[in-house]
């Protein structure tokens, strides 16, 4: 277990990181725009920021540091492919659990957000209408998953293609 730990340390750790600067980036610009009440426009690109967020933090960062990881021979042990899913994986649960934390105490964003959703289908029946009411009942990172898995899937294939492969890593040494 231990070895298993010291092989997936950078990755977990970078993970974190990756989690953490994608649920701040999110919570600054949302909570920005949330500030004066959402207009529509604001309220249409709401489901985007956190993907937006998600796929360059994640693209970025992963490119960067696991090629730094790889540099090094002690931790080039772990197949790519992994490397990249465990920081998908690790920074997607890192966001996620933030954002619940942050809903536990402040609700007002994702209320807000489904009130917007409201506003947009006035001409709904009352079933929808509830239902909208329900969605803003649950943290913002979850209402807006799906685009965040879609940013999630793209950034793997992007540092998948951009990311050095180790037998180039080790000949360029």
């Amino acid at each position: 277990m231990k070895k298993l730990f010291k092989k997936t340390r950078p990755y977990i750790s970078n993970g974190i990181l990756i989690g953490f600067i994608t649920f701040f980036l999110t919570f600054i610009t949302t909570f920005y725009l949330n500030y004066d009440n959402l207009s529509l426009i604001e309220v249409s690109l709401l489901p985007f920021i956190g993907g937006f967020f998600f796929y360059f933090s994640l693209t970025f960062i992963s490119i960067n540091q696991l090629n730094k990881i790889n540099i090094e021979s002690n931790f080039i042990t772990i197949n790519r492919y992994y490397q990249i899913l465990l920081l998908l994986i690790i920074s997607f649960i890192t966001y996620l659990l933030l954002d619940s934390f942050i809903f536990i105490f402040d609700s007002s964003l994702s209320e807000n957000y489904s009130q917007g959703l409201i506003n947009l289908a006035k001409n709904n029946n009352q079933n929808e209408i509830e239902e909208f009411k329900k969605f803003g009942k649950i943290p913002f990172g979850l209402q807006n998953f799906v685009l965040t898995i879609i940013a999630g899937i793209v950034s793997y294939i992007t540092i998948l293609v951009t990311m050095k492969k180790k037998k180039s890593i080790k000949h360029n040494n």
